[in-house]
């Protein structure tokens, strides 16, 4: 049985809240019930992306040798522009550390994926 928290307005103890905003304990939360958790540990278990998510398609399309201007990614999302250049900075650079790279090809700038840094320091040691 889960613990219980404050009474309510009729004086009974009302169940605790969960300690995460989602609704689900905390990995380190765990509340017996009748001799076995309640809460299993998440440790054994490994997720796996969507396939079909937003993530990856703006990943596949900035991997195409040409790359993708800003209007192909607004339209593979439905984001607006100011969120698309965001999520370039923020989840591409930032997050998965991937080599964007943005030019203006005919005055329309094009954004792709360049070769990786482990690829660009391994050449720079060849040269040297």
């Amino acid at each position: 049985m889960p613990p219980l928290g404050p009474m309510s307005r009729r004086g009974q103890m009302r169940p605790q809240k969960p300690t995460r905003k989602n609704g689900r304990a905390a990995p380190g939360d765990r509340h017996e019930e009748g001799g076995r958790a309640i809460c299993e540990s998440n440790q054994g278990l490994v997720r796996r992306p969507n396939p079909d998510s937003k993530q990856d398609r703006v990943v596949a399309l900035l991997r195409q040798p040409r790359g993708a201007t800003l209007d192909i990614l607004v339209k593979a999302t439905g984001w607006q522009k100011h969120s698309v250049r965001g999520f370039l900075a923020g989840t591409v650079r930032k997050k998965l550390k991937l080599p964007l790279i943005s030019e203006k090809i005919d005055g329309i700038r094009t954004y792709r994926i360049g070769a990786s840094r482990a690829v660009k320091a391994a050449k720079k040691r060849r040269s040297a």
